[in-house]
């Protein structure tokens, strides 16, 4: 599995807590030096590692 798909799967994840809380299942991941940094789900602020 390439990089694209482990962060690929960490985004969806993400989008599986937004869903479970009852929000539209979207989720991302910011990612640099393959190292998250930040996450977001939909209806949640912002919450970076720095």
């Amino acid at each position: 599995m390439d990089n694209h798909e482990t962060w690929m799967k960490v985004a969806l994840e993400e989008a599986k807590k937004a869903e479970a809380i009852g929000e539209v299942p979207i989720g991302a991941v910011l990612v640099k030096d393959n190292e998250v940094i930040a996450r977001l789900i939909t209806g949640e602020k912002l919450i970076s590692k720095r």
